[in-house]
């Protein structure tokens, strides 16, 4: 479906990303945004890696200093979407009644 289980990670911390795209062809340029900070390649919010001969697709994410939502995405050239979803700071704790 795209989508993935929650990642919990420290403000500032760098994570290594690989995913496959067994339906995309190999050196296709995948669109990779974060959409709520953070830095995809050389401190910028958006790159496109290309996908290598096995299918995978390899970067680093590095989230920001801010807690919270830091999600990324990514669009292929044939359409195909995902959506990672990385939590910076502490899991959020929910009020009791």
């Amino acid at each position: 479906m795209g989508e993935y289980p929650r990642v919990y990670v420290q403000p500032g911390e760098t994570s290594r990303v690989m995913l496959e795209f067994p339906g995309t062809a190999p050196n296709s340029p995948v669109a990779v945004t974060a959409q709520d900070g953070g830095a995809i390649a050389d401190g910028k919010p958006s790159a496109a890696p290309v996908i290598d001969a096995a299918g995978h697709l390899a970067f680093d994410f590095t989230a920001s200093e801010n807690p919270g939502i830091h999600r990324v995405t990514f669009a292929t050239p044939d359409g195909e979407a995902r959506l990672l979803d990385f939590w910076v700071g502490p899991e959020l704790t929910l009020r009791k009644l």
